[in-house]
Formats: C-alpha cells, structure tokens, sequence
C-alpha cells in the first residue's frame, strides 16, 4: 500500500569475529545501530549483558556491523519473519536476544497486531506532544518511544522533556497525558537562546538563534552542544558552543 512504512529485519555483528549477536525489526535502518549504541552508552533497554558488549567493542576503537538480511514483504507480518531469523541464527550463533521475536515476548508472537498495540498501551505511558513555540497541543503518542520513532527524534530525550529535565526537545514538549491534558501549555522557556559556534583556534564561525535550529541544520546531537554550552564539556562535533 502506499505510504505504507517498510519493515526491515537486521542484523547487529561483531566486527572483529564477524559473529551474530543480534537479531532485530526496524522501520529506519538508516538510525537503529546508532539508537542500539546510544542505549548502551546511556545502560538503558535491551539486557545488561548485550549493552556490555556492545561497549567492550567501542571500548576497542570499533562499533558493531548493522545488516539489513530481510525486508519485510506486504503480506507479511513481520512479527513472524523475525521469529523465524531469531530461530534459524539461535543454531549457529549465542544470541542476545531474550524472546524468540515479535513484540517483546515469547508470548506476543500468539496475538495479532491489534492485541500487540493493546499490550503496549497498556504497559506504556502515554505522552502528549505540544509546539514547543506556541505550547499547542499537536497529538497523542502511545509511549515516549513511538513518539521519538515517529518524529526522529532520541526517546529518552522525550522521557527527559516529560520528566521536566529538558525544556523541550526537536522543536517539541511532551508531557505524561496522565498529569496534563490535551490543552495549551505554556511555551518552551529558553527557546530562543542564542548560541556561539567557534572553530578551535576561537574564531567565530556562526551565531545561531537557537539549539534547535542547529540540530535541524547540522543535523547533530544538540544535547551535547548545550553541554558545551554549559561548560560540562569542551568541545562538541568539533567545535566550541557558547551561549551569547
């Protein structure tokens, strides 16, 4: 159909063994390896003993293989080709993987995907999304990671603005639809706070209006630009950051 999002499932390897260690389902190919990375780096998702290891291999100057071996067909559902990859690898190679796919459980394989979405909204906690600019109400997301799936943008990033920790993330603020409703909201405080990019001899190179927009240009991380910013560390994407 078209529109329709295309599921592909993947492969994490080690890049000195070339071993399989993962087996995984994924809508944006061209993200997830860094998403499995920064989960590590951050100790959150997946089990403490595939974050290990993922970081032994940074430890080492490297970063695991990410390989497409599947796309999804239409009237496929992926839940049950990924289950049929975990099982066929699990032969040959000592995967992290907990369950035998689908959703999140042996379990899940058994229900459809409407009883999949139920499960999750059950477990997870809603959030609301708002325009950071005006504090509009834009829509309503099952949990903090589809918000960040549908927008691009990193979950726990989403989970900080809900949590209060950030005043906004990606032009947006989100908020636990169980303490808040679906109404206008203040705006994003510090929105508009100018920021200095200097190269590392201390030239100026650019002033930007504001941390957003040098994530949506650059397209990099502006966590770690305002840390820059905030002195907690030197440098960032090789550059200087520095409030105006």
């Amino acid at each position: 159909m078209e529109g329709e999002k295309i599921t592909y499932i993947y492969v994490l390897k080690n890049p000195f063994s070339n071993e399989i260690f993962y087996i995984g389902k994924t809508i944006q190919h061209d993200r997830r390896l860094r998403d499995h990375i920064q989960d590590a780096r951050l100790d959150r998702y997946s089990t403490p003993e595939m974050r290990k290891y993922i970081r032994d291999i940074l430890a080492l100057g490297s970063k695991p293989r990410f390989e497409v071996v599947y796309t999804v067909k239409p009237d496929q559902k992926w839940w049950d080709v990924e289950r049929d990859f975990i099982r066929e690898y699990r032969k040959k190679y000592k995967l992290f993987n907990v369950c035998d796919g689908g959703f999140g459980g042996a379990s899940y394989n058994r229900l459809s995907e409407k009883g999949m979405l139920k499960l999750q909204k059950r477990f997870s906690k809603a959030v609301l999304c708002y325009d950071a600019k005006t504090g509009e109400f834009i829509q309503e997301y099952i949990s903090a990671r589809e918000a960040a799936r549908q927008l691009n943008l990193f979950s726990n990033q989403v989970t900080q603005v809900c949590k209060g920790k950030f005043a906004h993330t990606g032009g947006f603020i989100f908020r636990y639809k169980k303490k808040y409703a679906k109404n206008k909201i203040a705006p994003a405080k510090g929105r508009g706070k100018k920021i200095l990019q200097y190269d590392l001899n201390g030239n100026l190179l650019r002033e930007w209006p504001n941390p957003y927009q040098v994530k949506k240009e650059l397209k990099i991380h502006d966590t770690s630009v305002l840390r820059c910013c905030k002195g907690e560390q030197k440098t960032s994407y090789g550059f200087v950051w520095k409030f105006a």
